[in-house]
């Protein structure tokens, strides 16, 4: 693999976490589930979510009052191969609930830090998460 394509590599990967920040804070779920591979794993505590329509099925479980946002750092991402790469990232994490009629800004909610452990793989239409593991740090 050329240093170029590592490079390439890793900055898709990085790009994968920051979009799924975006995504799901957003409520573009269609998008979030095309950064995971059709058997794309999500763990989050005792919550396993299996493919696409397990992905699909948590997204839309998620409350419709309920407003986030994932701010992720610390991203490292080791390349295993042309095909494969893993990756752990910190995400400080704020959650609220809010009415359709509340106005922005809201009151800062508490902050709950989270660590992700990632696997991803090289798809005919990119990177992707294959596994992605969350595990809270501070909550």
């Amino acid at each position: 693999m050329s240093q170029r394509e590592e490079t390439e590599c890793i900055l898709a990967c990085e790009r994968l976490c920051h979009d799924f920040g975006w995504y799901i804070d957003h409520r573009n779920y269609s998008a979030f589930l095309e950064l995971f591979t059709d058997k794309g794993v999500f763990e989050r505590s005792a919550l396993v979510s299996r493919g696409q329509e397990e992905l699909k099925q948590f997204l839309e479980s998620r409350p419709q009052d309920i407003v986030t946002r994932h701010l992720f750092t610390g991203i490292r991402i080791t390349v295993n191969s042309s095909n494969s790469a893993s990756g752990t990232s910190t995400c400080f994490v704020y959650r609220t609930t809010a009415t359709a009629d509340e106005k922005y800004p809201l009151p800062i909610p508490a902050l709950r830090i989270v660590e992700f452990e990632d696997d991803f793989i090289k798809t005919p239409l990119g990177w992707r998460f294959d596994r992605r593991r969350v595990s809270h740090i501070f909550h």
